[in-house]
């Protein structure tokens, strides 16, 4: 095991609601990194990397998150490299964002889940206050 690890924290162009241009920005600055020196051993995108802030309807954005998905599961792999993107808007019983990393070990996945609420759901919740007129 190595003593240090190098982290590289990308930066994107995010477009709103447009995956397909997000993907292919994505994985342009994963290749980019990896031919810094030193290479890292990380790559971290950033959040909402695949569509920007939360379109709506998020369902329809569920299949385009299996895409990049299936993407970013291949490249920790090909690279020998852990990377992590998060926010992939995804459908079960109710509509929800995970966080997922990719390692070099067989390009396993670990997930984390936030739950996706509306803001009348969140302040019903107690989770916001209206400011005071």
């Amino acid at each position: 095991m190595k003593d240090k690890l190098i982290l590289a924290i990308l930066q994107l162009p995010i477009v709103f609601a447009e995956p397909e241009r997000n993907l292919a920005a994505a994985k342009e600055a994963m290749e980019a990194a990896l031919c810094k020196s030193p290479c890292p051993d990380i790559l971290l995108l950033p959040e909402l990397w695949l569509t920007g802030f939360f379109p709506s309807p998020i369902e329809q954005y569920a299949e385009d998150a299996v895409h990049a998905k299936e993407m970013m599961q291949t490249f920790a792999k090909m690279h020998g490299i852990y990377l992590v993107g998060g926010s992939f808007p995804s459908v079960k019983r109710a509509p929800y964002i995970t966080a997922l990393l990719f390692s070099t070990v067989r390009a396993r996945k670990s997930r984390i889940t936030i739950r996706c609420i509306s803001f009348h759901q969140a302040e019903k919740r107690g989770y916001l206050q209206r400011a005071a007129a």
